[in-house]
């Protein structure tokens, strides 16, 4: 390290160390919970330290931004702009949140650090990642992928729209309490295969001009999920294909996927896709839009999304509940409904499928629970508050679980993302989890595991990363022939 960088990061740190004793002691005015400003200044340390390294930190920062959104941003905003939130907890609740925060960023970054100190500081040869070094045999894998994208694009699209339409038809509240889909279930099925093929693709490296039109059909499903006033799916759509870009750019340069221009356009609309996304919150319910200055709209919405924290603080209040391993609610919800493990369960899915008293003690979703606790109509209504990995895993097994969880997610968000060890296989099983761990801290402890909770997508899965390890040995076979004569 050259004298100039250590004076550097030396400035660095003084700068951030009076910002953060400003932040406490303006937190100390503003009469916030004791530990709310360690969560924060915690929380603004470890963005410090993804932003230093981006391009190999992305998904780690990605994550860090929904960590804030989710569950710091509602109380920063209470405590610093008056926006109230719509419970009000005792001091104690909340210095038990804002604990379990700073015990979960604490191990997230423990894990992250491990996985990075295993696997080396310095980059990997980056060489044969992209494909266009002419090997036929893995362009004719693209090829593959792209005509499956198509192919299944149109059962995707319909699955979609079907939704939308009905919410359009009977309302936001009823896509929670009364949908079914009306879609055949073969077309379903081959609905759940196109993000397979759509990740697949992306991780074996095409070229930017050929990912233009599958990037497009991607958003356009968060687009129409607004219909069904589903904003999350819309935002979590835009971070993972701005994650991609940017680790795109890491790797391939040369291809310039990030320049200034889009940087200043993407600058530009996100003003404006935050105003949507807050306009629709009230359109959904069909209510008002409260509107008082643009700058005032872009904190409303960041203040209202910041609820999950609520759920940690309610686990809390409510605990001696009959409710067992929440932490692995999608789990469970698959083996009880698995065509090879459900005989195992007597368990009746209606269960899942229904708003009931037997939804909210039988099913451990703490979600349901929680809703169920606080307001019983408005639950049976279809609205919810949502969950948290820190909630479920605190519920199931205390600090200890939260610590315990949180390091094996830090270790898998170096572990699969880091484009410093970059490999088709990790890749893409990271990219099939991508959406899952951006809203991780308002999702279940084990969402993660979702998108793979599916054995016509694990067979897909299996058989095409096969088919691609088979050509990727015989063009490095064929290469090594060519070499040797």
């Amino acid at each position: 390290m050259t004298e100039q960088v250590k004076k550097s990061n030396i400035v660095q740190i003084g700068i951030f160390a009076i910002a953060s004793l400003l932040f406490f002691f303006a937190s100390v005015i503003c009469q916030t919970a004791i530990l709310f400003p360690f969560a924060m200044i915690l929380w603004a340390a470890l963005v410090w330290y993804a932003l230093k390294d981006i391009k190999n930190r992305i998904v780690y920062l990605t994550f860090l931004g929904t960590f804030f959104l989710f569950l710091l941003g509602g109380d920063f905003f209470e405590a610093f702009f008056g926006f109230a939130q719509e419970f009000e907890f005792t001091k104690k609740l909340d210095n038990h949140a804002y604990l379990c925060l700073i015990i979960s960023l604490v191990f997230i970054h423990i894990g992250y650090l491990a996985v990075e100190k295993l696997t080396g500081k310095k980059d990997k040869t980056l060489d044969g990642i992209s494909f266009a070094n002419g090997d036929s045999g893995l362009l004719k894998f693209q090829k593959a992928m792209l005509v499956l994208i198509y192919i299944t694009a149109i059962p995707f699209f319909i699955t979609i729209i079907d939704a939308a339409v009905f919410s359009l038809q009977n309302g936001y509240l009823s896509y929670y309490t009364e949908y079914k889909s009306r879609v055949p279930s073969i077309i379903e099925s081959a609905s759940d295969l196109f993000l397979v093929f759509f990740f697949l693709y992306l991780a074996s490296m095409p070229k930017k001009k050929t990912c233009y039109i599958p990037m497009v059909i991607y958003l356009s499903r968060g687009v129409l999920a607004l219909l069904t006033g589903r904003r999350i799916m819309f935002g979590v759509a835009i971070l993972v294909l701005c994650a991609y870009i940017i680790i795109r750019h890491k790797l391939n340069p040369e291809e310039k996927w990030i320049d200034k221009k889009k940087i200043i356009i993407a600058l530009v609309l996100l003003p404006i896709v935050l105003v949507v996304l807050y306009a629709q919150r009230y359109i959904r319910y069909g209510e008002a839009i409260e509107v008082d200055g643009p700058i005032s709209i872009i904190f409303r919405f960041l203040s209202q999304q910041g609820t999950s924290i609520n759920v940690i603080k309610f686990q809390k209040q409510f605990e001696g509940d009959p409710l067992g391993c929440t932490s692995l609610y999608y789990t469970l919800h698959y083996l009880r409904g698995n065509l090879l493990t459900r005989g195992l369960f007597d368990f009746p899915m209606e269960y899942y499928l229904e708003k009931s008293f037997q939804t909210v003690y039988e099913t451990n979703c703490l979600a349901d629970y929680i809703m169920y606790r606080v307001n019983p109509k408005d639950f049976f209504d279809g609205y919810g508050l949502g969950t948290s990995y820190i909630a479920e895993l605190h519920h199931d097994l205390g600090y200890v679980g939260v610590a315990l969880g949180s390091v094996v997610y830090g270790a898998l968000l170096n572990w699969l993302y880091s484009p410093k060890n970059y490999s088709f296989l990790k890749f893409s099983l990271g990219l099939i989890a991508l959406e899952e761990f951006v809203i991780l801290p308002r999702y279940g402890a084990d969402v993660i595991m979702r998108p793979f909770y599916n054995l016509t997508r694990l067979g897909t899965l299996f058989i095409i990363t096969l088919v691609y390890l088979i050509l990727r040995k015989r063009a490095k076979a064929k290469r090594g022939n060519e070499v040797v004569s």
